[in-house]
């Protein structure tokens, strides 16, 4: 297994010089430089990994986590001079920021990546949902859940409901007709629906089973390359800093006429996607093997290709859909995921050569400065932006996220070991 290395680097933008003036009836007692800085800093821990290959396509690359700010403070000009020739007078001549001018590399924090255990969740989801061997209908699930057909909608008996509600409001039942609407609600929606999308979606199978036959059996014993990629999570707040602000630097109120107002806007998007390549074997029929094989070779093809149409293997996922109250429990766990690879993964030869589920979390935090105005006349706006962003990349197992390889069987080790996954027996040396 390649060395874990960690990289830091840290990066300076000189940005833009400016200078303060302070005078004496017209004579210049003083001058003060000001600098805005801004700056960049990244830390990266990786993994390596050698190309590996199997028919023609390979994987490049290993774990990694890469978090990196970066601060850029306003770059507004000003130029103001109070020009007096009497008294003390002052002046300032160079870049305003919105709230500091100093945001070099240390400027805001890292962005926490998920942790192991949730990218885990999310790559559990992502195989479910792209198994090369995940069945095209559900006849198995349809023909379990027949004993509770749902029944026929009450239409006509609605219609003497609607009747009688016209001829006679006083002695119409409300709470009555309520309950059996919402029943008749809950009919369509949890019962007719899903019972017409099944058969619908088993016909449509049916009806195009040549081309799955063949395209199922064309990616036998080949890497079949898969992705998912997760809703986009964004979010935008918004705060006012201060109603009374007077920008950075803090020379300039003495050149200011009303202070101006400053708002921190936070926008975070997260993004999450899965890739990977997948194999699976279908039993061929060889020329030299004898009867008793050959029966045996083509029972077996003929099972995985109607389990891949129709879904019609007794499986423990199959077992989970049809036990009762099992959708809540994914509301809350991702337990069908993992039902349902771990019932893949048991079958089929199916492995996962390599599998990766990838994070990539951005904030841009926005300082800004509006309205304040010079005795010069000039109003003055300005931004001060951070952006702070982590890109996480885990890999998987060759049976899944977050499995345990002490738990593989040595028929599984053997798959991983003709593959050529890893570079020792029994251990995942990628």
């Amino acid at each position: 297994m390649s060395p874990i290395t960690t990289k830091q680097r840290t990066t300076v933008d000189p940005g833009l010089a400016g200078y303060s003036v302070l005078r004496n009836n017209g004579v210049e007692i003083s001058r003060s430089p000001w600098l805005s800085i801004g700056g960049e800093r990244q830390t990266t821990v990786s993994q390596g990994n050698p190309v590996s290959r199997i028919g023609g396509r390979g994987d490049i690359g290993g774990s990694f986590i890469t978090q990196r700010v970066t601060g850029t403070p306003g770059r507004t000009r000003v130029s103001c001079d109070d020009l007096k020739m009497v008294g003390t007078s002052r002046a300032y001549f160079g870049p305003m920021a919105a709230y500091d001018r100093l945001l070099p590399q240390a400027s805001g924090g890292y962005i926490a990546p998920s942790s192991t255990a949730q990218m885990n969740v999310y790559g559990a989801q992502a195989i479910s949902r792209c198994l090369p061997t995940n069945p095209l209908s559900g006849l198995g699930q349809f023909l379990g859940e027949l004993s509770d057909v749902p029944k026929v909608p009450d239409i006509k008996n609605w219609k003497a409901i609607i009747q009688n509600f016209r001829q006679e409001t006083r002695g119409f039942n409300f709470d009555r007709a309520s309950r059996k609407a919402a029943d008749e609600y809950l009919n369509q929606v949890f019962g007719w629906m899903p019972f017409v999308s099944d058969i619908l979606d088993v016909a449509k199978t049916v009806k195009n089973s040549s081309q799955h036959i063949q395209k199922y059996m064309r990616g036998s014993n080949h890497l079949i390359h898969r992705q998912y990629r997760f809703p986009s999570d964004s979010t935008t707040t918004t705060a006012t800093i201060s109603s009374s602000w007077y920008g950075d630097p803090p020379i300039v109120t003495y050149l200011v006429v009303s202070a101006g107002r400053c708002y921190r806007t936070i926008k975070t998007s997260t993004d999450r996607w899965f890739s990977g390549a997948f194999t699976y074997y279908l039993p061929q029929t060889l020329p030299n093997d004898n009867g008793f094989v050959r029966a045996i070779n083509d029972w077996k093809r003929r099972e995985q290709i109607a389990n891949r149409l129709l879904g019609t293997r007794l499986t423990p996922d199959l077992l989970y859909k049809l036990t009762p109250w099992t959708w809540a429990l994914d509301y809350v766990t991702n337990a069908g995921s993992v039902v349902r690879n771990w019932s893949a993964f048991a079958n089929d030869g199916l492995v996962m050569h390599h599998g990766y589920i990838m994070e990539h979390i951005l904030r841009d935090t926005v300082y800004s400065l509006s309205q304040l105005r010079l005795i010069n006349g000039s109003v003055i706006s300005s931004d001060d932006v951070i952006r702070s962003e982590t890109k996480m990349r885990q890999r998987g197992t060759p049976y899944g996220f977050g499995a345990n390889p002490a738990t593989f069987t040595s028929k599984q080790w053997g798959v991983i070991a003709a593959l050529g996954i890893s570079k020792q027996p029994l251990s995942l040396n990628f």
